[in-house]
Parts: C-alpha cells; sequence; structure tokens
C-alpha cells in the first residue's frame, strides 16, 4: 500500500478488537521514501498509540492506556530510506514495556502498563488521522493479540502459588491409595499404574471399601477365565498378575483371554483345552495356540 503523504488506509472503528488491550503486537513490512524532510505518522489509533518516523529514520511510539501516557524511541537510522525494513511494535502490559525491533533487532524500549481505552471512537490508521503521514510503501501488516478469553499469564496475575499448590494436591492423591481409589471410582477405572504404586510403595491397613473393591476385581477374573467355584481364594489370588495387564477399559469391556495370556506369557490352569489329549495338555505352547 502506498502512502503518498495524503492517502490512508483505515480499519472500521466499529471493530472494537484492536482497542480494550494489554498485550499486542504490530508487525508490517516498511520502504521509507527517499525524500528531503520525509516524516510523519506511520500506524495511528488515536487515543491509543501512534508509531512515528522522522525524517533520519528514528522510530517513536506513543502509547496511552488507563495507566497514562508511555513513550519508546530508537536512535536514528532504524529505518534506512529506499530500503525494506521490517518493523515490530510490542506492547506487553503484564511485563510493563514497549520494544521496537527492526530487522529483528530490539532497537528502542520503554516502560508501559495499563490497558488502552475500550472504545476510542477512531479509525486505526495506516498513515494518519489528520496531516500528512510519511511517505512510503506499507506491505504485509499485521496487528495480532491473544484471544480475550485468555487468562492472565502467570508471570503477572500472582498464580504461581495456587499452582505449586495444586501440584501439591495431586502428587497427595498419587501418593496415598485410598484417595487414588476414590477419584477413580467416581471418574474411571484405576489404572494399572495406580494398583501397583498402591500395592509396592505405600501399604496401607485394608478397610471395607479395600475389601470391596478386592473381592470386585477377583469377581471379574473369575468370570472372565471360567471359575466358578466361589471356595478357591488361593486360585483367586493367583490371578492377580492379569491384573496388572488390564487397561483403563477393562472393566467396563474386559481383555480377552487370549490377550491377557499372551501379555502375561501365564497360563492358567483353567485354560479349555477341550479335544486335545495326551502330551499336547503338557505343552505351553500348544496350550496358548489353543
Amino acid at each position: 500500500f502506498d502512502l503518498d503523504g495524503n492517502d490512508r488506509l483505515a480499519l472500521d472503528r466499529t471493530n472494537d478488537q484492536f482497542s480494550g488491550l494489554k498485550l499486542f503486537q504490530i508487525d508490517l513490512g516498511f520502504k521509507m521514501e527517499a525524500s528531503a524532510g520525509n516524516e510523519g505518522n506511520l500506524v495511528q489509533l488515536h487515543k491509543a498509540f501512534t508509531l512515528n518516523i522522522s525524517d533520519e529514520g528514528a522510530l517513536t511510539f506513543d502509547l496511552d492506556t488507563s495507566d497514562g501516557h508511555f513513550t519508546a524511541t530508537t536512535g536514528n537510522g532504524a529505518v534506512t530510506p529506499g530500503q525494506w525494513a521490517d518493523i515490530s511494535v510490542q506492547y506487553d502490559g503484564f511485563e510493563g514495556k514497549i520494544d521496537l525491533v527492526v530487522d529483528g533487532e530490539v532497537l528502542g524500549t520503554g516502560a508501559a502498563t495499563g490497558t488502552t481505552t475500550a472504545t476510542t471512537g477512531y479509525d486505526l490508521i495506516l498513515g494518519t488521522q489528520w496531516g500528512t503521514s510519511i511517505k512510503g510503501v506499507v506491505d504485509q501488516f499485521t496487528m495480532t493479540t491473544p484471544n480475550s478469553e485468555l487468562e492472565t499469564p502467570l508471570s503477572a496475575s500472582g498464580t504461581v502459588e495456587e499452582v505449586e499448590e495444586v501440584d501439591a494436591m495431586m502428587d497427595d492423591i498419587t501418593a496415598t491409595p485410598e484417595t487414588a481409589l476414590s477419584v477413580s471410582a467416581t471418574e474411571e477405572a484405576p489404572t494399572p499404574q495406580a494398583i501397583e504404586t498402591s500395592a509396592i510403595e505405600e501399604p496401607i491397613a485394608a478397610d471395607e471399601d479395600d475389601d470391596n473393591f478386592i473381592e470386585n476385581l477377583f469377581d471379574f477374573l473369575k468370570d472372565l477365565l471360567g471359575i466358578s467355584s466361589d471356595d478357591a481364594p488361593t486360585q483367586a489370588l493367583d490371578l492377580a498378575p492379569y491384573a496388572q495387564h488390564a487397561d483403563q477399559e477393562a472393566f467396563a469391556k474386559p481383555m480377552a483371554l487370549f490377550e491377557i495370556v499372551q501379555n502375561t506369557g501365564i497360563l492358567p490352569e483353567t485354560a479349555h483345552t477341550d479335544g486335545m489329549e495326551g502330551e499336547e495338555d503338557e505343552d505351553p505352547d500348544y496350550n496358548l495356540a489353543a
């Protein structure tokens, strides 16, 4: 877009996405016209911000927020007439600063905080609202800001302690088998890791809930493997290794006997070998295939 000093490109004021901001970035390519006395505004939103370029190639960014007026500048020669420059204005009210970046290098910075006015009543302009603008060519103009629904960054919100507290709570849940089982019961079946951790890392005294859980687990395994007798606690305990290989959906959709045997390498004594006679019954590989 050619700026000849008198024309301008405007984004209508009814687009309120570029107002009421505490964090934004303006990026554009600009080739400043090489002519005497060429200076003026490049980007402007009246009552919010203005990016100006001097005839000596210095950038000045003025920002008005709820906290007051702020300015960031570069030295002369930040922009060279007749040459393309990638210009970036980066305002971060959470960090409290403005950075002026040219061709990837920070050439100017200034302190700034607060939020731009919610409704300026003016258009966002490439060029200037009034008078004569800088002369040159604009390419690839963008203005970006996080979605308004995004939460405040942790570095500025003071919620780091809250996050650490949540982490500590999660550690407690992991370390306490009763709690882990209770959470699993209301949301989803306990994972194999939770079962193993409960059994190995921190043994606890069994209570009524634990007994019910174990009974339900063994009932499930007995049904899955075809054990009909309720008087075989030793046989039921022999099934414990299979529990370690059940996935999270095992209780809703039991794993096939073949899968469990294949994963564990353990052949239960109750495996069906109907139709097989003689020495084949004693061959685990043959039984597994069957």
